[in-house]
């Protein structure tokens, strides 16, 4: 009996503290450009995580005759954390565009945006957009290439508690070798959060990479926008 009360007086507490705990966790999705302000409730030692992910690069379009394309590159991707800043201070937060599709007739993919942290006039983080893929117009293809994330404290006042590079992926190329590859599916490059274009939907999603086209005359899919998440606990 006093085991039992025991365990469950163990449990309500591990309940309640783990509410607790949730209760104070903040987020804040930016998928447009925009300022984040620390709130009024923040301390100097108050931890910020902030994830960037780059735009997707477009991936190519089919010509005539032509019956694939390779596909665009992820935005780079990667995650950081700093402590340090004071309430009211700003962060100027800019999310990197997709890359366009590349257009029926062999056009090219274009390359995604940069999404990047600005702290005063010291860039504290940033993940450089995607490369697009060329349009599939002869028997070499070329794949976009994948963005790159960097994160440095830089900024006075700060420190940077963590960092981690996601390992954005370069876009997906098939080598021609005449009809039937058609049937190939050439999904663009992903990240651990972004989707690539694939055969069931052309277009990227949080940074992923646009699919190349797969039909005679078809345009190839747009990358995905990219994002910035803040979570922060007070």
């Amino acid at each position: 009996m006093k085991s039992t009360l025991l365990l469950a007086t163990a449990l309500a507490a591990f309940t309640f503290s783990d509410a607790a705990w949730a209760a104070s966790m903040h987020t804040m999705v930016f998928t447009s450009s925009g300022t984040f302000t620390i709130p009024a409730t923040a301390a100097a030692g108050t931890e910020f995580e902030f994830t960037v992910i780059g735009g997707g690069g477009g991936g190519g379009g089919c010509s005539t005759g032509i019956f694939q394309a390779a596909s665009g590159g992820s935005g780079g991707a990667g995650f950081a954390s700093y402590s340090g800043f004071t309430a009211s201070q700003t962060i100027a937060v800019t999310i990197g565009a997709g890359g366009a599709n590349g257009a029926f007739g062999g056009g090219a993919g274009g390359g995604g945006g940069t999404s990047k942290l600005v702290f005063g006039t010291t860039t504290i983080a940033q993940s450089t957009g995607g490369g697009g893929s060329p349009g599939q117009t002869a028997g070499t293809m070329v794949a976009g290439t994948a963005g790159a994330f960097t994160a440095a404290a830089g900024a006075s006042g700060l420190t940077q508690a963590a960092k981690l590079d996601y390992g954005a992926e370069e876009g997906t190329v098939f080598p021609f070798s005449g009809i039937g590859n058609w049937t190939y599916t050439i999904p663009g490059g992903g990240n651990p959060l972004g989707h690539p274009g694939t055969v069931n939907s052309y277009n990227g999603v949080l940074g992923g990479g646009g699919m190349g086209c797969q039909y005679v005359g078809s345009p190839g899919g747009a990358g995905g926008t990219g994002v910035v998440i803040v979570r922060w606990a007070v």
